[in-house]
């Protein structure tokens, strides 16, 4: 009866996370201004004026609101998993809050995401009844993910827009495989980017910063996780991996970059996909329009090879 209830209501899922993050949004720029959570011009950035951060805030606060109005969508994990996905999703996003504000070191940064995705991943072998061995790749795939996209983050609408076209995709993924916890997170996601991009369209009035990037990121890459365990076909990662590809791509030809000339790994720098691109004359809106299609491509192959898979 709740996923009747639950399925009846799809459409609105993403709706109503959409108008919670528009509504929340101007109270967010207050409160990162408020607390100095500023992202201001420099060598490294690409946008010319001081913007507030901490975007993120209503992505995640949206996502509180709508689970209280639709609780039945929790009712549909184990207590055990809600609290394991519960506490390692709020552990990324206060960590992300806490770096907006004081900038935290790099290592530390790391230490506390391992610690989060060893919990998320402990949630995923209870949940799945599944071996931690089995699960290790996951442990890798999540946090690699995480900071993917949250690297990828450095030009107005580009991380939003890519995770949207991401959930939609993985919600694609979740109904076909009839994994409604997913389905529905990945709704409630794609609903929070669409809202967050009416202000992080170019030029932007609010970033996501890290509490958003990397909430996003984490989320993404655990519902990815989640329909890989519950199809018992490891080749299903395949697809997975095309789905979200875009940020996993520029990251991993950025650190190549950094290990070929010998620069620290986890030092910033200009060699991102968008950089190169924008050097090349592309305009923001051409470089963005580039990255969305590359998204949408590969977001497609992957459901395609899905589809192959599921026959």
């Amino acid at each position: 009866m709740h996923t009747l209830f639950l399925y009846n209501q799809l459409w609105r899922l993403p709706l109503l996370c959409c108008v919670f993050t528009i509504v929340l949004i101007p109270y967010c720029i207050r409160i990162a201004s408020l607390m100095h959570a500023i992202d201001k011009p420099g060598a490294l950035k690409i946008h010319s004026t001081a913007t507030p951060r901490c975007g993120g805030m209503a992505i995640f606060t949206s996502i509180i609101f709508s689970l209280i109005l639709f609780p039945s969508i929790l009712a549909l994990l184990p207590v055990v998993s809600v609290i394991f996905f519960s506490a390692s999703m709020s552990g990324i996003f206060v960590l992300g809050v806490v770096d907006d504000i004081k900038n935290l070191p790099a290592g530390k940064k790391l230490l506390w995401q391992m610690l989060c995705t060893f919990v998320v991943v402990l949630g995923l072998a209870t949940l799945y009844r599944t071996e931690l061995i089995v699960v290790l790749p996951l442990f890798v795939y999540i946090l690699f993910f995480t900071n993917s996209f949250n690297l990828i983050d450095g030009m107005d609408g580009l991380a939003g827009g890519l995770a949207f076209i991401a959930a939609m995709a993985l919600a694609i993924v979740a109904f076909f495989m009839r994994h409604q916890v997913v389905l529905f997170f990945s709704l409630l996601l794609a609903g929070c980017a669409a809202g967050f991009l009416v202000f992080n369209s170019h030029p932007a009035k609010i970033f996501l910063g890290d509490c958003g990037s990397t909430f996003l990121g984490f989320t993404l890459a655990v519902l990815s996780g989640m329909l890989w365990l519950k199809s018992n076909n490891t080749l299903l990662f395949i697809p997975l991996l095309l789905i979200t590809s875009v940020p996993l791509c520029d990251t991993t030809a950025v650190l190549l970059k950094r290990i070929i000339h010998k620069k620290p790994i986890l030092a910033g720098d200009r060699n991102h996909l968008y950089d190169m691109l924008l050097r090349k004359g592309f305009s923001m809106s051409q470089t963005l329009v580039t990255f969305y299609f590359a998204a949408i491509l590969f977001a497609v192959l992957g459901l395609v090879i899905f589809i192959m898979f599921m026959q």
